[in-house]
């Protein structure tokens, strides 16, 4: 069992229990933790190729001019593209873009604030940076949350793989060639969201954990 310490930043280890019904197993929220990362990355390379792709660059040239680009230039560079072709970004795509985005910005606050483990809820806070209350930035985190946006990646994921195979075979109708793995990747892109906006923006909530939840009452012992 892994608990905060009294730190600002990061979850630390120690010994012990919180207090008695409230204890998180950190194990599974680190092993969380490591999926929506390990993703992420997945989703950035893809709007790496996806940039490629629109642009009618080479690779080889985007990998000279673009090796830097992150996941919020990359999503600019697709509707920069769009707009300077006077097109519309297409509905799907937009809406992936914008979630994208938004998970984003939750990843750089807690990779960038670490997070801190109060017994009963896990959060991640700018706390120990922030010089005003208007620059305090602060959103509950769990397992369960990082596994849902993880599930959202994996739909990013597929929406910009479909994307991408649009764009160098226009004639072909995906939603139509249930024949081929493609289709399946397809109805992957068309996944629903499992995660609201609100839940991933730092600004759009402060969950600093002020009231401890009710305990659970504990079952009578066999006699």
């Amino acid at each position: 069992m892994r608990l905060s310490t009294a730190s600002n930043r990061g979850v630390t280890a120690s010994s012990g229990r919180a207090e008695e019904g409230f204890a998180l197993d950190m194990d599974e929220y680190y092993l969380s933790l490591g999926r929506f990362v390990d993703r992420f990355s997945d989703a950035e390379d893809r709007i790496f190729i996806a940039v490629s792709v629109l642009s009618r660059m080479t690779f080889e040239t985007c990998q000279a001019l673009l090796s830097g680009m992150r996941m919020k230039q990359g999503v600019s560079n697709i509707r920069r593209v769009h707009e300077a072709r006077g097109k519309p970004t297409p509905p799907r795509l937009d809406e992936v873009l914008a979630h994208a985005t938004a998970i984003t910005t939750f990843r750089d606050h807690l990779l960038h604030s670490g997070a801190r483990n109060y017994g009963f809820a896990i959060e991640s806070s700018n706390r120990l940076r922030a010089h005003t209350n208007r620059s305090l930035k602060e959103v509950p985190v769990s397992p369960e949350l990082l596994d849902r946006i993880t599930a959202d990646l994996d739909t990013i994921v597929a929406a910009l793989d479909i994307f991408t195979l649009q764009q160098s075979f226009p004639d072909v109708d995906f939603a139509k060639e249930s024949a081929n793995q493609n289709h399946a990747v397809y109805l992957a892109s068309l996944a629903p969201w499992r995660c609201k906006p609100g839940e991933l923006d730092p600004k759009a909530q402060s969950s600093h954990p002020t009231t401890r939840p009710q305990k659970r009452p504990r079952q009578a012992s066999p006699k």
